[in-house]
Order: structure tokens, then C-alpha cells, then sequence
């Protein structure tokens, strides 16, 4: 075989193997993960209006976890997108309650309240009533209570509400930061 034609070779499976990588991070991406765009200031200082998150698919209710949210359609009027960005603040067993703008949490088995230390919290809770979480319900609060409407408006989601994860190390890109994170990964 000569020289042009093993050139050929190599470019012909180097083609393959770059198609194959492709098509493999694309079935990643479709089954594993997704793309959501935040909307809104509902989640600042956290995350931003415009940022786009790779979002985790599987994982747990967790509280203090940053989830994707369908809206169901009992509050389709309440809600304008399809899904919400929010972070659990509660689980099934819980209960939990806003006094003089701090959150309080009494886990299930506990006889007492405990405030939640929330550093990532970007505006004052809206006071709200005790609400014990039943099976399979979570409480979700937007960072920026100020701007957000929650389950402090439309009270516990179902944990079957959930679509997505945020990972603590999550991939987050704003809207000009895309390519360049495109560019930084291929080089």
C-alpha cells in the first residue's frame, strides 16, 4: 500500500472515530442529561438570567439541592415556562416555616425548629406558615425570595415533578460563554 493511500486510511478512521465520539456524547447527552436556560432572577445571586445548565437527569431530593421542576399542570396559570429552576428546602417529613424572614426546619422525628444557615440566599423569605411536607412532596424556594414565585405561593411540589438535578459541579455557561466553553473543551 502506498503512502497516499495509508494517509487515506488515517484520515477515513480518524473520521469514524470522531463521528462515533459525537454520536456517543449525543446519547449521554439525550438519556443522561439536558439543557435548561434560567429565566428570570428567581435564583440570583446562585445563577443568572440567561445561564445555561447541563442538567443531570437521575439523582436524589436532596435539601439544599438546585432541581429543574415541570410545572404541573394544576399551576400551568400560575407559572409561565414549563419548567422552573428551584432549590429543595424541604422533604417529605419535614416541616417547615418562615418567621421575621428566616426559615425554620423541624426534620421528621425532631420535636424542635432549627433555622436553616442559608449563605446563598440573595433577598429576605417571605413569612409563611408551617406546612408539613407529606409522602412524596418538597418544598422549593427561588434564591432571590424577593422575586420568586415558589411553593411559598402555590405551596409543596410532588417529588414526580421533578425533571432534573443541578450537580454541585454542574456545567454552567452564559449565553456569550457557549462557544468558548465549546472551543475550550475540543482544544
Amino acid at each position: 500500500m502506498d503512502k497516499k493511500q495509508n494517509a487515506w486510511n488515517i484520515f477515513y478512521y480518524v473520521i469514524i472515530a470522531a463521528m462515533a465520539v459525537l454520536l456517543l456524547c449525543e446519547i449521554g447527552l439525550r438519556f443522561f442529561f439536558f439543557e435548561v436556560e434560567v429565566v428570570g432572577s428567581s435564583m440570583a445571586e446562585t445563577l443568572s438570567d440567561g445561564e445555561t445548565l447541563i442538567v443531570n437527569r437521575y439523582g436524589k431530593a436532596e435539601r439544599g439541592r438546585i432541581v429543574i421542576i415541570d410545572v404541573p399542570d394544576r399551576l400551568a396559570d400560575a407559572f409561565t415556562g414549563e419548567t422552573l429552576v428551584k432549590r429543595i428546602v424541604a422533604i417529605e417529613g419535614d416541616t417547615v416555616c418562615c418567621r421575621s424572614g428566616v426559615l425554620y426546619l423541624k426534620k421528621e422525628g425532631e420535636t424542635d425548629f432549627t433555622p436553616i444557615q442559608e449563605d446563598y440566599v440573595s433577598s429576605k423569605t417571605p413569612n409563611f406558615s408551617e406546612v408539613t411536607l407529606e409522602e412524596g412532596e418538597i418544598y422549593c424556594l427561588g434564591d432571590n425570595r424577593a422575586f420568586s414565585k415558589d411553593s411559598t405561593e402555590v405551596g409543596p411540589f410532588s417529588i414526580t415533578d421533578l425533571h432534573g438535578y443541578l450537580d454541585e459541579n454542574g456545567i454552567r455557561l452564559s449565553r456569550a460563554g457557549v462557544w468558548s466553553a465549546i472551543l475550550k473543551f475540543l482544544i
